[in-house]
């Protein structure tokens, strides 16, 4: 069996750090190293922003969905005093567990419903998706 050369496994090594250390920026796509049905999965930050007051809010998240298959979504948001709420697609406000949160994906906007006045936090949500 024939060795690899040093210039391959540098290679190798270099594409396989690519993929551990993914650059997100804000509103760009990214590649997510992941591959899912024998397609490469991508992501998309999208600066949401304040939740709504007891209503829904919808952004919009510049996905060709014509062109893509959603995967999932990661919703993270923090309010003025520190709480934290991190969901993909139903969460609570941790301080009361009667303020429900939904998310979900349209063709051309993400949007969030919320069941109480969720507006001292602010966040993003994250698209995942393959091309097809």
């Amino acid at each position: 069996m024939k060795k690899p050369k040093i210039q391959e496994l540098e290679q190798i090594q270099k594409e396989l750090l690519e993929q551990i250390n993914v650059k997100i920026t804000t509103g760009q796509e990214f590649k997510t190293g992941r591959i899912i049905s024998g397609k490469e999965e991508y992501g998309k930050r999208i600066d949401f922003g304040a939740l709504p007051n007891n209503t829904s809010k919808t952004v919009s998240h510049g996905i060709n969905f014509s062109k893509a298959s959603f995967i999932s979504m990661q919703c993270d948001f923090q309010n003025t005093n520190g709480y934290k709420i991190s969901f993909q697609n139903y969460g609570i406000d941790p301080t009361s567990e009667s303020n429900s949160i939904i998310a979900f994906v349209g063709n051309t906007t993400v949007g969030i419903k919320t069941s109480s006045n969720m507006s001292t936090y602010t966040g993003f949500v994250t698209i995942y998706y393959i091309k097809v």
